[in-house]
């Protein structure tokens, strides 16, 4: 997690001293720092309080991270089947979506 890094950084502090702070390795700070490994709630909690922020705030720029990097594989997928379609289907489509957008 990138925020971990940044935090860590700002305060001055290694992965060890952070690792030592709430009771895990260095290594295993370097692993959540290049998202190699997933991080526990009881983990993101002492991290939170260790930097006096809000689990929110921890979490905010991986959770905006994976909602893009999800939008995006799921816009692909649908392009990718909107070019298998027929006319006949791709109008049906089309229709259906101006339905959509005269109902918002």
């Amino acid at each position: 997690m990138d925020s971990i890094r940044k935090l860590r950084q700002s305060k001055g502090m290694t992965q060890r001293e952070l690792g030592e702070v709430i009771g895990v390795k260095q290594q295993t700070i370097c692993k959540y720092e290049r998202a190699n490994s997933n991080v526990s709630w009881d983990i993101l909690q002492k991290i939170s309080a260790v930097f006096e922020v809000s689990l929110d705030e921890l979490i905010e720029e991986d959770l905006e991270k994976c909602l893009k990097s999800r939008n995006k594989m799921l816009e692909k997928s649908i392009m990718e089947k909107i070019k298998k379609l027929n006319s006949k289907n791709l109008k049906l489509l089309l229709d259906f979506l101006s339905k959509l957008t005269d109902i918002a």
